[in-house]
């Protein structure tokens, strides 16, 4: 494979002003990263959302980056002097996340402390929270604002160890409406692309079927997932992925894409 590989990157909803880490993380190997956006967010139940948030919890869980954008935008119905107090009282409990992006977010945002980012998944940071949470008496319950793709993974895990979860369903994902424009855009002038990267089971669902109407060669393409899940998705589609990225983070997918441009 050539060093001016074609990378598509079949992202969530994309800022266009934004520099985005994995795309140029990518450009120091001389590759040629394309972002398409390929879902678009709409944050749903903010005021429920924000009266959870006044409720005492353990802790809180984000699992996406959009759920830390929930729950500031729940944050930013309630009034100033509310909402310094709530800020205050949600920085000293735990808040567990997956990712690194996730973490970033969550502290720079909002202010908090982190726990897991070094997980992948949700299923991985499951035992993260079983560690903290099981050593500590009385009730325990977490709050866990989320989207209406999520799976049941964090429920089902911490519930079963009686620790009762909350969710809210912050966000709902939905197909980018120009995703079909710029499939066909880019397969008019690049042609079929080297590597596609999918960073969510949603964008498979969403994608796969417009990218095989299209006329782009599946079986010359190489797919790669940002995670397990989403590993799971592209077998689940009868794809059966190149390369998985050991951390869904810029550098842990530039080492899978590696591997693939020496293989």
């Amino acid at each position: 494979m050539a060093a001016s590989s074609v990378i598509v990157l079949l992202k969530g909803d994309h800022d266009e002003n934004a520099k985005d880490p994995y795309s140029e993380h990518l450009k120091t190997l001389n590759l040629q990263p394309v972002i398409i956006p390929i879902l678009q967010f709409q944050f749903i139940n903010l005021e429920e959302l924000s009266a959870s948030l006044k409720r005492d919890y353990s802790g809180i869980v984000f699992t996406s980056q959009r759920a830390v954008e929930a729950v500031t935008c729940a944050m930013s119905i309630l009034s100033g002097d509310e909402r310094e107090v709530l800020s205050r009282k949600w920085r000293s409990k735990l808040t567990f996340v997956v990712g690194e992006a996730t973490a970033l977010a969550a502290e720079t945002s909002l202010g908090f402390d982190t726990i897991g980012k070094e997980s992948g998944n949700a299923e991985a940071l499951v035992p993260v929270i079983l560690r903290q949470l099981i050593p500590c008496e009385g009730p325990k319950s977490l709050l866990f604002p989320c989207g209406n793709l999520r799976k049941d993974t964090i429920s089902s895990g911490l519930q079963s160890k009686d620790i009762r979860v909350e969710e809210i369903v912050s966000y709902q994902s939905i197909c980018h409406p120009d995703l079909l424009k710029n499939i066909e855009k880019l397969f008019f002038e690049k042609g079929t692309p080297d590597i596609f990267v999918y960073f969510s089971p949603s964008g498979v669902k969403f994608s796969l079927p417009i990218i095989k109407d299209v006329g782009l060669k599946i079986e010359s393409i190489k797919f790669v997932a940002i995670g397990p899940s989403t590993k799971e998705a592209l077998l689940q589609a009868g794809l059966n992925p190149s390369a998985t990225a050991a951390k869904p983070t810029p550098e842990g997918l530039t080492q899978a894409i590696q591997s693939l441009l020496i293989g």
